[in-house]
């Protein structure tokens, strides 16, 4: 598997850290089977403090280093503002962030999960679809 969409839902705040670094350390052991794209959807998150950024930021640079993408998807603007603040535009590349937006027509979701198969080329494992049927690369992911 080269790429992994991951859902994350609930509060972004120091009480959840403990949880949330339990996650992120999860999926950082699942970068060692190939992984090297993941979609971090971040719709159904709330109430970002600086605790919970920080461990964000962190994974997210440990994941750079490791030479695997992190995109964000359905990032609200509550988020985006916690982003600002944090500046994370200085480090984190803007089409790196998939902005929810409630009177867009098409998901950020799947807007991130086209980009990262784009950064991805032909580098798909073995049993994707997209290289079992190249007309596949229509197809549909909606959550």
């Amino acid at each position: 598997m080269r790429l992994a969409v991951i859902d994350f839902e609930g509060e972004l705040f120091f009480g959840a850290a403990p949880e949330l670094d339990r996650h992120l350390a999860n999926l950082a052991q699942r970068t060692t089977t190939g992984i090297r794209m993941i979609v971090l959807r971040l719709k159904r998150t709330r109430n970002p403090d600086i605790v919970c950024m920080e461990r964000l930021q962190r994974f997210i640079q440990q994941m750079r280093d490791r030479g695997v993408t992190v995109l964000l998807a359905g990032v609200r603007q509550e988020l985006v503002q916690a982003m600002q603040s944090l500046r994370f535009e200085e480090w984190l590349p803007v089409e790196f962030v998939f902005r929810e937006d409630a009177a867009a027509t098409r998901s950020a979701t799947l807007a991130a999960v086209r980009y990262a198969y784009d950064l991805l080329g032909d580098d798909v494992c073995a049993n994707c679809p997209r290289r079992v049927a190249p007309e596949a690369g229509a197809l549909y992911y909606m959550i």
